[in-house]
């Protein structure tokens, strides 16, 4: 049986481990990716341990020290304790200033831009789509702390990170979106013959009909 935890990691993260890793960006054996590190200058001798984090995921090397991870330089290997990913954030009204995003994801690192993105409309029209899209300088780490959706009372945000699984705004159980949801439907016969309570959560950031999104 599969058993969810959502479990607090920070307090089991060896600091000087985590300072010496290195992630092998995409699938490959071990031998395939013991000659990309190679080719970015990390000899066998340079490498502590190898290991992967499931089944068919990337290869991460942890080297002998902190110098040598930090200076590697090839775009196919990323040192862990600095990466800088590509955030979109949805819902925001376009009221909201940009300082309530730096201030969310201020735990998990630092915002280097924050652009509106546009919607062409026409060869000589463009409009704001209410997405904003960010740059965030972060860690291997705290890049997977990031939450999908925050409430911010009267409104709300939906954080998409590139390269991260989406969130299913039917069930919030990420790997799948809405449309490909294997929930069952809830109807009046399913409740009314249903031997058990269904307490269903809210499937939006607000409880009020006018405010909810729609997907």
């Amino acid at each position: 049986m599969f058993r969810r935890f959502d479990i607090d990691l920070s307090p089991f993260v060896d600091n000087d481990i985590y300072l010496r890793t290195l992630r092998v960006e995409g699938r490959f054996s071990r031998e395939e990716a013991l000659k990309r590190l190679n080719n970015a200058g990390v000899a066998p001798s340079d490498i502590m341990g190898m290991y992967q984090e499931g089944e068919n995921s990337p290869w991460s090397a942890v080297l002998h020290t902190r110098e040598q991870a930090a200076n590697v330089n090839s775009p196919q290997i990323k040192y862990v304790a600095k990466l800088i990913v590509d955030l979109r954030v949805h819902w925001l009204p376009l009221y909201i200033t940009d300082d309530i995003i730096r201030e969310v994801l201020s735990p998990f690192g630092h915002v280097i831009d924050i652009t509106k993105d546009t919607t062409i409309l026409d060869q000589a029209n463009s409009t704001l789509n209410g997405t904003r899209l960010v740059k965030l300088q972060t860690t291997e780490f705290d890049s997977r702390q990031i939450p999908h959706i925050v409430s911010l009372g009267s409104c709300g945000m939906l954080i998409t990170m590139k390269g991260r699984p989406p969130i299913c705004l039917k069930c919030r159980q990420s790997g799948h979106l809405r449309k490909d949801c294997q929930e069952k439907a809830t109807t009046y016969a399913s409740v009314a013959n249903s031997r058990t309570n269904i307490n269903h959560k809210p499937l939006c950031h607000q409880r009020r009909p006018h405010q909810c999104h729609k997907f």
